[in-house]
């Protein structure tokens, strides 16, 4: 008989009420042997690659080329460095300071987003067995730990229960229930899980999202159970970083092809996070759209690259003809800003040109 049991995760999006300003990435603490140069260089490479993992939200970052480049020249990215004994062990401590504003840049080169300080509260759920139960969440809390994700688990009391023991462990929860857990923690996102061992001992994890009455669903394999926690939870990392670029993130496939266009289009006029999923929503049903990502978001609006199956003077033409999107008045763009097109954002089709409000 296999096993089997199911978490969930519940993640306030980075716009969320209740987003958690992590401990800074600055300083950095090891414990070294001595102070030789050598010492001193090994465990400049060490906080780097810590450093960089916490900022980008990805475990696997130190596998990207520019990245490795950085890592073998550590002591580059060093702002200053101090010794100091720990008062509690005796030992010898290095608190190493990097330059935070130079490897942002550096991640931006490898075009990888960078992780906002002010970031999600995860509640995580597990049903599952006591003992099995033990392991997940102590997976959880470490893999967490690695990239600096603030996380929660559930009171698991009556309320809780009775929100999930009609649940069917062959399919993922109702649209109910996951409306039920959202509202009594007070989520915005939810991701129902169900993790399994498979016949030849392997582990399997199958994902649903649910949010905004939208699922992205996803898979993950691992020789363990914390594998595929780890893998999930880094998944879901990328998700919040960049929640509607679900090409990359959760391994979907562009529709229609291949594009015959390329642009990169700001949008403006946004008030809150409802808004950005209607925008994406909207752009995506369009005819001319093969594939669409966001490349940068913030309160002031959002920049995206959209691949056309038509030519921009098309697509120009539909976004005229519906009328979601209003031109703004090119005499209000600065000249060094990246994108091809600047769109505001329309309430209703009388809403008039809005004033520029760069995304970046």
């Amino acid at each position: 008989m296999r096993k089997f049991t199911i978490f969930i995760f519940s993640l306030f999006l980075w716009m969320g009420v209740f987003a958690i300003e992590t401990a800074p990435l600055n300083p950095v603490t090891l414990t070294v042997p001595d102070r030789s140069k050598e010492a001193l260089q090994n465990a400049f490479k060490i906080a780097f690659a810590q450093f960089i993992t916490k900022m980008s939200g990805d475990t696997h970052i130190l596998t990207v080329p520019a990245i490795q480049a950085a890592e073998n020249n550590a002591s580059e990215w060093v702002q200053n460095y101090t010794y100091e004994i720990d008062p509690a062990s005796s030992q010898l401590q290095l608190q190493i300071v990097f330059d935070a504003s130079a490897i942002q840049a550096l991640l931006k080169t490898a075009d990888h987003a960078t992780w906002h300080q002010d970031r999600p509260l995860t509640l995580i759920y597990f049903q599952a067995t006591p003992d099995i139960l033990k392991n997940l969440q102590a997976s959880a809390t470490q893999s967490s730990s690695n990239i600096d994700a603030p996380i929660i688990f559930p009171e698991l009391d009556l309320t809780d229960e009775n929100i999930i023991n009609n649940a069917d462990q062959n399919t993922f929860l109702t649209t109910a229930q996951l409306q039920q857990l959202g509202q009594r923690y007070g989520v915005l996102s939810i991701l129902d899980a169900q993790i399994l061992q498979q016949p030849d001992q392997t582990w399997r994890g199958n994902f649903n999202y649910f949010f905004n009455n939208d699922t992205k669903q996803f898979s993950t394999t691992g020789a363990t159970s914390d594998a595929v926690v780890t893998a999930a939870i880094n998944k879901m990392v990328q998700y919040i970083i960049n929640p509607f670029e679900t090409h990359a993130i959760l391994n979907t496939s562009p529709v229609n092809a291949v594009s015959t266009a390329g642009i990169k289009l700001e949008v403006m006029g946004i008030n809150d996070i409802a808004d950005y999923a209607k925008i994406i929503r909207y752009l995506k049903q369009m005819d001319d759209v093969a594939s669409i990502s966001v490349k940068d978001m913030n309160p002031a609006g959002m920049l995206v690259q959209i691949n056309l199956k038509s030519d921009m003077a098309e697509f120009q033409k539909t976004l005229a003809t519906e009328g979601q999107m209003k031109p703004v008045d090119q005499t209000q763009i600065p000249s060094n800003h990246p994108a091809d097109l600047y769109y505001s954002w329309n309430t209703s089709a009388n809403t008039s040109t809005q004033t520029f409000q760069p995304a970046s």
